[in-house]
């Protein structure tokens, strides 16, 4: 019986969740002190890359200390979390905290409290709505606030101060300045607003229409418009005691550092349902948590609005939270205010360790302090950018010598290789295979190890160009070799090079440039291996004329227990909106139909996965443009069959690429199929006729255009597939017409 799959036929719809562990994870841990760690993460999940660090910190630990850090210049001032803390002692790491108003230039005001170093600096705006942590002996509590600064006359008349050194232009309220607002001038708005100038705990001036005037270090002033309330000249004189009564609830006056955050996003162990301050949207985010005891602390910064992370929304980073291991967290100032800094054992200044989206300045930073005295090294580590590089490709190498509280020492490390060069760092290698890189300082010593690329099986490139007459290209070229290695070229000196047509299109290295109107071929090739790329230059963009496929030589792989197989795939076009269209899908379907095994790429969208034999076929939805645009949930469903599979080998079919188009996607899915410990095939519709090994895994593309004309070019391109599985697997592309 001939088999002729479609898959819509055997579909098995998988219970999924967005909410699913990540398809793809790394991790990254770096010790900053004996108690405090930095992790870096990047997760490849159904829906969305997704990238954030986060700080863990036992704040009972020795030497630890946590702070509230705002600008020299007073706590009005806005900077950017780096300049906030690198004159600091001790830091180790620090991250945005509060919401803010900007009022003027670089002025600006806090949300919430602000309590340093035991002394209160700004009083909360919103904190029925929005959250109020306080740190006191070695413990982390947050909550929402119930706070008030009461005036007291000796006639026991009382009046509530509204504000703590707050920016405004509104005085209907009694607002109260102290030395750390405005450079420590008062506001002076003149006309009906009365400055009550208060030092050492009496009223010292009555000030009306007058310029600003500096507020006593021990004092401060009230101002208010007397069109509003005459509290100040109908129980006072000059000369009288004040007295200022402050109410918290729950209790932080003894709070060595608090400050003002959104909305509670955990409480009590559990994701909170409804949040009191809302930041809607998927956007990079901050937070901050702690465990049951209050003792552990977990500051979080999520990346976001870029390509390898999306961000999330307020439940999602609650969830993650709750992930992490928090019994309580808040939601800290997001967006473009996200920036996480640090002093590591790979680079002791202070330096961002997350991706941000903008260096915004912010109105106060929040971190971690280590005092611990610096020893002598104990340690010493080595990495590379790089895992596998093509020859002559330059990696960059980084070292850390750090003493035996994980604190960076500055002392010169020795750098070296017997396979290449390494000069300021930059590792040349000069011979193929497993090549060592080395780090020394006296007797302590590290190496890592990087895989150079020389023989090749395959070479990469973008199939065409199109060029303006005068503009130039440099080629981006990867190689693969027969274990898998898949490696971007920068050096060329190995790879011959050449145009079809000089007089069209020059060849120089790895850049090509255009001269006059007219196609020509570029031919990279290397070990017997050729690429080519077709070249339109000038105006000269007829799509028939922008067509050109060389299929490559068979590439032999292990054949996974299906001896005596073969497995026949075509690509269609499901639109076929002519006939044209039609009568050429008709050809494909017709070329392989008497097949044993034939399958149809193109032919149906629908998710669907199939066993029999030895293998796994998934058919994968692409029809959207991509994998998630489709379905948000199905990686997760392409993990379960793949998880659930005992089969040794896996088949994907999709109508479009399987890539997200982003460098971490790239990573993550080869990363994610070469793992199965399975022979993985991925089978697209593309451009072109291609093969890639990418990591152990083959990648192939079928070429079929919307814009098809049947003329030689197409003809030599509509190729079918066959997969022969003897002792090892053969490839080659049969013509369909």
């Amino acid at each position: 019986m001939k088999k002729f799959i479609l898959f819509f036929i055997f579909t098995i719809i998988l219970g999924t969740s967005v909410y699913a562990e990540p398809i793809k994870k790394y991790e990254e841990v770096i010790p900053l002190s004996p108690k405090v760690t930095l992790t870096k993460v990047s997760e490849f999940r159904s829906d969305r890359n997704l990238s954030y660090s986060y700080i863990k910190a036992d704040l009972t630990a020795k030497n630890t200390g946590f702070r509230l850090f705002s600008s020299d210049e007073g706590t009005d001032m806005l900077d950017t979390v780096s300049n906030l803390v690198k004159d600091e002692e001790d830091v180790i790491a620090a991250i945005n905290a509060d919401f803010f108003s900007v009022f003027s230039g670089n002025k600006g005001f806090s949300l919430g409290i602000q309590i340093e170093d035991g002394v209160l600096k700004q009083s909360p705006i919103n904190p029925s709505t929005m959250a109020t942590v306080a740190y006191a002996d070695d413990e982390i509590t947050m909550s929402y606030l119930d706070f008030h600064i009461m005036a007291v006359a000796p006639n026991w008349e009382y009046a509530e101060i509204r504000h703590l050194n707050k920016h405004t232009t509104y005085y209907g309220d009694i607002l109260m300045y102290t030395k750390d607002f405005n450079g420590g001038m008062s506001p002076a708005p003149g006309g009906e607003v009365v400055e009550v100038v208060v030092e050492d705990g009496k009223i010292k001036e009555f000030r009306r229409n007058m310029p600003p005037v500096e507020i006593p270090e021990d004092g401060c002033v009230l101002v208010v418009s007397e069109g509003s309330t005459m509290f100040f000249a109908n129980n006072f004189a000059e000369g009288d005691e004040i007295r200022f009564d402050y109410y918290f609830t729950p209790d932080i006056s003894e709070a060595e550092t608090a400050f003002g955050a959104g909305a509670m996003l955990v409480e009590n162990g559990e994701a909170v349902p409804t949040f009191s301050h809302v930041v809607a949207g998927n956007h990079p985010r901050s937070a901050l948590g702690v465990d049951k005891d209050g003792t552990t602390l977990y500051i979080v910064a999520v990346d976001g609005r870029q390509d390898s992370s999306l961000g999330l929304s307020m439940s999602r980073l609650a969830q993650l939270m709750l992930e992490l291991g928090c019994y309580n967290a808040v939601n800290l100032d997001g967006g473009g205010s996200t920036n996480m800094v640090a002093s590591t054992m790979w680079k002791e200044d202070i330096h961002t360790v997350n991706s941000p989206t903008e260096n915004r300045k912010v109105i106060n930073a929040i971190g971690l302090t280590y005092s611990a005295k610096k020893g002598e090294p104990q340690n010493i580590d080595i990495k590379a950018d790089a895992e596998a590089v093509f020859i002559g490709h330059p990696v960059k190498i980084s070292t850390a010598l750090y003493d035996k509280n994980m604190r960076p020492v500055a002392e010169e490390v020795e750098v070296s290789s017997i396979y290449g060069t390494v000069e300021d760092n930059i590792y040349i290698p000069e011979t193929s295979g497993e090549t060592i890189v080395k780090a020394k300082y006296d007797d302590l010593s590290a190496k890592t190890e990087i895989y150079v690329v020389e023989k090749i099986a395959g070479i990469d490139t973008e199939p065409y160009i199109r060029l303006n007459t005068g503009e130039s290209k440099t080629l981006d070229i990867n190689v693969f070799d027969n274990e898998g290695h898949y490696v971007a070229v920068t050096d060329t000196k190995l790879f011959d090079i050449l145009s079809s047509d000089e007089d069209i299109v020059s060849v120089s290295g790895n850049k090509v440039t255009a001269h006059s109107a007219g196609n020509a071929i570029i031919t990279v090739q290397k070990d017997g291996v050729c690429s080519y790329i077709s070249v339109v230059a000038e105006d000269n963009t007829d799509e028939e004329e922008l067509k050109f496929t060389a299929a490559p030589e068979n590439i032999y792989a292990d054949s996974g227990d299906m001896s005596g197989h073969k497995i026949v795939i075509g690509a269609v076009n499901k639109k076929a909106d002519t006939l044209l269209k039609a009568l050429i899908n008709g050809r494909i379907k017709s070329a392989i139909a008497n097949e044993e095994n034939s399958f149809l790429i193109g032919e149906e969208s629908k998710f669907s996965n199939y066993e029999t034999d030895n293998a796994l076929y998934i058919n994968v939805d692409t029809a959207k443009g991509s994998v998630r645009s489709a379905d948000e949930a199905q990686w997760t469903k392409i993990d379960g069959a793949i998880r659930s599979t005992d089969k040794d080998n896996i088949f994907i079919f999709s109508e479009n690429s399987v890539f997200d188009g982003t460098e971490f996607g790239f990573r993550a899915i080869t990363d994610y199929f070469a793992e199965t410990g399975k022979n993985v095939f991925v089978i697209t519709g593309g451009n072109s006729n291609s093969y890639k090994n990418i990591k152990g895994v083959h990648y192939f593309t079928l070429g079929y255009e919307d814009d098809v004309r049947l003329n030689a070019d197409f003809v030599s391109q509509c190729k079918s597939l066959v997969l022969h599985f003897g002792e090892t697997v053969t490839f080659e592309w049969v013509p369909c017409f």
